[in-house]
């Protein structure tokens, strides 16, 4: 590991963030699930009242994987127009007006993360987008992202 990666990784453990990635693994479709709706019947559950219920999204037996990491997680407003800054946003494209920027450690890569996965940040709840891993001297650096502001928990 390089000088610049053992510095990133010792700034993020000292003045970084904590937050939590929530990865959701969907269980099995449950037979309530209409395919041409694309929605559940409700009343397949009143009609087979000893079935188990489903989650909103029609999975029986979904599991979620929480992690805690350790990051920044900058407004856009706090964001400069500096070259550091200039040179993050080439890289991840258009931040719009309630988005973050996520600045995460190479130890978890976060471009693993599927569309139904998220980051929760003092009582906000973030879809990940455009994620880039940041290189330095051909080493892993770091992960950066926008962050789309979902809702507020």
């Amino acid at each position: 590991m390089n000088e610049w990666v053992e510095m990133w990784h010792e700034g993020i453990e000292k003045e970084g963030v904590t937050a939590r990635i929530v990865k959701k693994t969907p269980g099995i479709l449950c037979p309530c699930y209409n395919e041409s709706t694309g929605y559940g019947n409700p009343l397949w559950h009143v009609d087979n009242p000893l079935e188990p219920d489903c989650d909103d999204e029609c999975y029986l037996s979904s599991t979620e994987t929480i992690t805690d990491i350790k990051c920044f997680m900058i407004p856009k407003d706090s964001l400069k127009a500096d070259n550091v800054d200039q040179i993050i946003l080439d890289l991840i494209g258009k931040i719009e007006k309630y988005d973050y920027v996520y600045y995460g450690p190479n130890t978890y890569n976060i471009k693993e993360l599927g569309e139904d996965d998220y980051i929760e940040y003092t009582n906000m709840k973030f879809r990940i987008k455009n994620v880039q891993r940041y290189d330095i001297r051909e080493e892993p650096l770091a992960y950066i992202a926008v962050l789309e502001l979902i809702q507020n928990v």
